[in-house]
């Protein structure tokens, strides 16, 4: 027997049984029954494997409204609304840029609100939806990253005004990601450059705003996690560097926010690596249990690719690639807005757009085993 799930609902209840309208006739699933899913956040599919994808419909791309600057925001960008916000990165490959890019999704359209205060490479940037404000800062102020600030700010979308905060605690620090969650502000640089030019970065720190204080929560010594997302209630997902190592072996990690000396290999790059040549990197787009990388070709100039690399979360498959209409992956900017991809920048088409739909609709069918 087969049973397809209504992606409209969003409720995945039976799965464990079913009422019949007619009687109270209860219907359990056994071995062999089949499924066909888009929401898997939030169910234990222990008991279930992967027949294959509805993956034939986010394969192509439109090209957006041009952004009319050149867009590397490695990490310093997130969703409020309709509207992706990018702020400050790399203008090109020698200097930065202090502007603020905002790019609405739904009216194809660019706007420019107040510059930042300090242009920032490798920084980080994050929406605190429940109070309509931004948080930014800590990173390289210029390309070579041989100078630094650990300033933070606060940016009001509706006054279109900034405000300092507290400083970040360590000066030299990089590569921040920067996670939002219940009132606090989880900070994760994975690297940091001494005076000699060496260094990584294991500390977490947390900015709580109703005080404007920082506060280390931990260092994890042998490991990093760079451009943390998170997934679903604190859990989060994550490239992971393993320090005990050299060089740094890389893995796409689950890791809990209560949690993060301990975590879950759903993938190893170095394997992508060995295999195809290519490993992902950036901050990712995540929707629906899928994580959506840029991928990095170590065969090209500068690594490029237009190669966009598909994993699903739950079941701990890499799925392949969706080739880009136009956009180069180094460093774009990579966001869900509602249920429409959009993928901004990169290097040498670096004020290119493109919007991918149909990742509402992207399936799994599932055999209970």
């Amino acid at each position: 027997m087969s049973y397809k799930f209504n992606p409209f609902t969003g409720k995945l209840d039976f799965f464990q049984k079913i009422q019949e309208n007619q009687g109270n006739t209860t219907i359990n699933f056994v071995p062999g029954d089949i499924i066909e899913t888009i929401d898997t956040e939030n169910r234990d599919y222990s008991q279930f494997e992967v027949i294959s994808y509805g993956l034939s419909l986010p394969v192509t791309a439109k090209a957006g409204a041009n952004a009319g600057y050149q867009v590397r925001a490695q990490g310093q960008s997130d969703v409020r609304g309709d509207e992706i916000w990018i702020f400050s990165g790399c203008a090109n490959n020698s200097s930065l840029s202090n502007e603020v890019r905002v790019y609405n999704v739904k009216t194809n359209s660019w706007r420019k609100p107040t510059n930042v205060p300090v242009a920032i490479r490798d920084g980080g940037a994050v929406y605190d939806k429940e109070n309509d404000v931004f948080y930014y800062g800590i990173g390289p102020t210029n390309y070579n990253v041989t100078t630094f600030t650990n300033t933070f700010w606060k940016y009001n979308p509706v006054a279109n005004a900034w405000t300092e905060l507290a400083s970040f605690p360590d000066l030299r620090a990089f590569g921040t990601g920067l996670i939002f969650y219940n009132g606090l502000i989880y900070a994760f640089p994975y690297s940091y450059k001494d005076e000699q030019g060496n260094g990584s970065y294991s500390k977490v720190w947390i900015y709580n705003p109703s005080d404007d204080s920082w506060n280390e929560y931990i260092d994890l010594q042998n490991f990093r996690y760079a451009y943390p997302v998170l997934y679903k209630d604190t859990k989060i997902v994550s490239v992971l560097f393993d320090d005990t190592v050299s060089p740094a072996h890389w893995y796409f990690v689950m890791s809990d926010l209560n949690d993060l000396t301990n975590y879950e290999i759903l993938y190893d790059i170095e394997e992508m690596h060995s295999q195809y040549n290519r490993k992902f990197w950036d901050k990712p787009a995540v929707k629906n249990g899928f994580a959506l990388y840029n991928l990095y070709n170590y065969s090209t100039t500068y690594n490029e690719s237009k190669e966009i690399g598909i994993f699903d979360i739950v079941f701990k498959k890499y799925l392949g690639v969706f080739t880009y209409k136009q956009i180069s992956c180094l460093n774009s900017v990579l966001h869900f807005v509602d249920d429409t991809f959009v993928a901004i920048g990169g290097t040498s088409l670096s004020q290119k757009v493109d919007i991918v739909t149909g990742f509402d609709r992207l399936t799994r069918k599932l055999r209970i085993k």
